[in-house]
């Protein structure tokens, strides 16, 4: 007999509050198994109006201060692709999943740089 397990929340951190980040917060912000949203944004003024249209829960301009909240469990990386690279690469905590938003900027991504959670 399987044994009943409640699915685990995941602690979303947006990158980016543009179309992109946006569209991705509205999707996260109706899962049922999305229990914390936080977006960074370069641009206060969107940053602010991203995060009142999807309820987030830390809205923040700098990404790093973002993505060193014990609630980010996963990422979405909704930059730029110049901005999106180096933030991989400038990453400050190894807890989270990333997901990014160009397939280009994927295939160049070394293998280790997508582990970074293994």
């Amino acid at each position: 007999m399987r044994s009943e397990r409640s699915p685990k929340q995941i602690g979303l951190a947006i990158v980016g509050a543009g179309r992109i980040g946006l569209i991705r917060g509205e999707i996260a912000a109706k899962h049922p198994n999305v229990g914390w949203i936080g977006v960074a944004e370069i641009r206060a003024d969107r940053a602010k109006e991203v995060a009142e249209r999807i309820g987030a829960d830390f809205v923040t301009t700098d990404y790093r201060e973002l993505l060193a909240r014990p609630e980010a469990t996963a990422a979405v990386i909704a930059t730029d692709e110049n901005r999106g690279s180096l933030l991989m690469y400038d990453r400050t905590s190894g807890s989270q999943s990333v997901a990014m938003t160009e397939p280009k900027r994927q295939q160049r991504m070394t293998s280790a740089m997508l582990s970074l959670s293994r």
